[in-house]
This record gives C-alpha cells, structure tokens and sequence, in this order.
C-alpha cells in the first residue's frame, strides 16, 4: 500500500498488522530528552466507526511527551514509529514482532529532532524514511538478519488466528526456523546500559539509595574515624531521616507511582490515605526492581546489626531508629501497594460491567426496532 502526502517519506509500505491505537503509550528512542509518548493521532487516517484509528512500523503520528525534559512535556509533535511489539507478518512468511513500542520525534519534513537512535529500526521504517534509518545503528532487514543477531529485541511471533488449517504447520515451521530466543537479546541489551540509563528518574533513584547506604556505611566505620559516639550518633539519626523523608514523599511517588500518609481524624483516630498512579502510565521494571529490593533488603541488614549489637547496648539505639523508620516505609508501601491492586481491580471488573450492559442495551435495541420496525 502507497504512503503518500507525507513530508521527507519515500518508496511504499505493504499492508501490515497495526500495533498502535490512539491512546497508546511507546518510548521515545532518540536522545531528544523525551521518555514516553503519548499517540493522539495517526497522519493519514481519519476516524472510523467504532475503531480507534490505529499505527504501525513505519506511520506517522501526532503525539505529545508523557515523561521528559520539562521543555518537552504536554507539547504536541510529530513522531514516526520505528518499533511496535504487535507481531506483524512479512511477504516472505515470516512473523515479526519487537520488545518493546518505540518512536521518534521529527519535524513535517521527516527530520530527526535527536542524533542518535536506541535500538533497531524496522525495515518498514527504514524504507520509507531514510533520514531515520541514517541515524540508526541497525536496521532490521530481513528474516537473514535475525539469524545473525543483527536486530536486537526482533523476535519471530506466532500465527494470526485466520490461517488456513492445513498451511498452518507448514509456515509454523518457517516461523520456528526464524525464532530468536527473546530472553537472550534482552540479557544483552541489558548488559550494555547501566541501572542509571535503564532508570526513568535517575536522580531519584541516586537519592533514594544514597541516604539508606550512607547510614550504613557511617554505622560500620564510624567507630574507626571518631571515638566520639553522640556525633556518630546524630549523624546516623541525620542521614535515616532524610532517607525516610526522601522515600516516603519522593522516591515512591516517581520510581512506583505510590504514595502513603497518615491522616489524624478529628475524634483523634489515625486513618491510613494512599495514593496510586494511574494503571495506564506503566512503571519502569528497573525501577520497580531497585525501589522494593532496597526497601525491604535494608529492614533485613538493620535487624542483623540489632542481634550484633546486643553485646553493645548504646548501639541499639541507633539500630532502632533505623528498624522504626524502614519499617514503617515497608508497612505503609506495602499497604498502598495492595490498595492500589484492588483498585485497579475493581475499575476493570466496573469498565468490564458497562461494556457488557451496553452491548446488552444495543441487542435488546436493535431486536425491538425489528419486532416494532
């Protein structure tokens, strides 16, 4: 199918399976500065009843940046997909599909507002937009080049549901032939960023692990620098209150998307408030990762150092400071982890409800307009 009336594209793009409705949420793999990218439209497709229109490898959208510099955020710009994990199939049989959803920002004439692209970039891409294929360090160009490593997250997908029973063996065959285990191309793409270009909000990750880690550091080697144990003392206290202040108002809210507090009633009863993201905005998995594991990993080391310190009682107290104030991060995290579940739970059970009942409404319509029509 041609794609025309769309500044700096060229060549054609056959027929494909789209990945990307309206609404749809991919990374941006330039190094403009924007993270997220928000799909408001697609160029060259107009509404359709009941459907949402919908983009693909190589389509021109309208989007606006999610996450990003803040000179970015809310303004609305081009963007050109250049990966979408919805698996598509190829003229030559092959099913294809990559890791993740991901475009670019451009400008009306196709030109990159970045340098640099993340990652490989669909031959669909490549064909119709070369300004973008010349930024790429790989371009994915066939079922060749997944054998040979040479497209990262490029993984050969199953069947679509209308294939012909007795040629589905056959290209499966071909299918399986092509496959590129999925866990292997992560594993290496992992091991080439760090934690801090994996991270969505690097600056609070840093904070989040610098405080926690410093009043340990000052608990083991104090002693060795400073016989003076009421400074060590206050330096402890120092560091694991801005490390409870800063996971609690902070680093929670951005690395998680929760957030906890205690709301004193006026009858003088304590009341547990939690707050969550919205399921739509996803969460870093590196962030995830770090945000739990540091969180409860901490409570273990500290209830270690109190079973060392029984011998030192004057340790103790420094021990439970620390044990009070990671403990109540961990209790009140984890409750707002679980109210933010059945939250979401329950908005799916609720949306699931009134589309049930609509569709009742609409046949229940449509067989009295034919019984009275």
């Amino acid at each position: 199918m041609s794609k025309r009336g769309r500044g700096g594209a060229s060549g054609n793009k056959f027929r494909m399976t789209l990945g990307l409705p309206v609404g749809a949420v991919m990374n941006c793999a330039d190094n403009s500065g924007a993270k997220n990218l928000y799909v408001i439209s697609v160029k060259g497709i107009h509404g359709r009843l009941n459907r949402l229109p919908a983009a693909g490898v190589g389509d021109m959208v309208m989007a606006t940046v999610k996450k990003g510099k803040p000179d970015l955020r809310k303004k609305v710009m081009p963007a050109v997909v250049i990966r979408q994990r919805k698996p598509w199939r190829r003229r030559d049989g092959v099913f294809l599909y990559f890791e993740d959803n991901a475009g670019v920002i451009v400008n009306p004439k196709g030109e990159m507002k970045g340098s640099a692209i993340t990652g490989p970039v669909g031959k669909e891409c490549a064909d119709l937009w070369p300004r973008i294929a010349s930024s790429s360090g790989t371009v994915e160009t066939s079922s060749a080049s997944l054998l040979s490593g040479a497209a990262p997250f490029a993984i050969s997908g199953s069947l679509e549901p209308d294939v012909e029973a007795g040629r589905e063996s056959n290209v499966r065959g071909n299918i399986e032939s092509n496959t590129v285990p999925a866990s292997a191309v992560q594993s290496n793409n992992n091991q080439n960023q760090s934690i801090w270009d994996q991270s969505s909000h690097p600056v609070a990750l840093f904070f989040h692990l610098l405080f926690r880690t410093a009043a340990v550091i000052v608990y083991l080697f104090g002693s060795l620098i400073t016989s003076n144990f009421p400074l060590i003392f206050i330096i402890c206290v120092l560091l694991l209150s801005f490390d409870f202040w800063t996971v609690k108002n902070v680093s929670g809210r951005l690395l998680v998307g929760l957030r906890w507090w205690n709301d004193i009633q006026p009858d003088g009863s304590n009341v547990w408030m939690f707050e969550s993201r919205d399921p739509s905005r996803p969460v870093n998995a590196t962030d995830s990762r770090i945000f739990w594991s540091s969180l409860y990993i901490t409570v273990v080391i500290w209830i270690l150092f109190a079973f060392l310190s029984l011998f030192e009682p004057k340790w103790l107290l420094i021990v439970g400071v620390a044990i009070t104030l990671n403990l109540a991060n961990v209790i009140g995290y984890t409750q707002c982890d679980k109210d933010a579940k059945k939250k979401w739970a329950t908005g799916l059970a609720a949306r699931a409800a009134t589309a049930n009942s609509g569709i009742a409404g609409r046949l229940f319509s449509a067989g009295l307009g034919k019984i009275f029509g």
